[in-house]
């Protein structure tokens, strides 16, 4: 499917800052944010047209301790 040039494309998702990266050995922040961004210039190589990466600040909630 072609975009039009005047097509912006969102890409909604949760912030990297809010993840448990614990769980995911070998991975963290700064490389998350990394390839967000470059799927994202990417994206609007691919589809010549604007894309924007939204993160969400999601709370978390504090673990249970008991």
């Amino acid at each position: 499917m072609a975009l039009g040039s005047d097509t912006e494309i969102l890409s909604i998702g949760l912030h990297p800052s809010r993840l448990d990266y614990g769980k995911h050995p070998g991975r963290d922040e700064a490389a998350l944010t990394a390839r967000v961004e470059a799927r994202r210039r990417r994206c609007a190589i691919r589809a010549s047209t604007s894309c924007h990466a939204c993160f969400l600040p999601i709370p978390t909630r504090p673990r249970n301790s008991s």
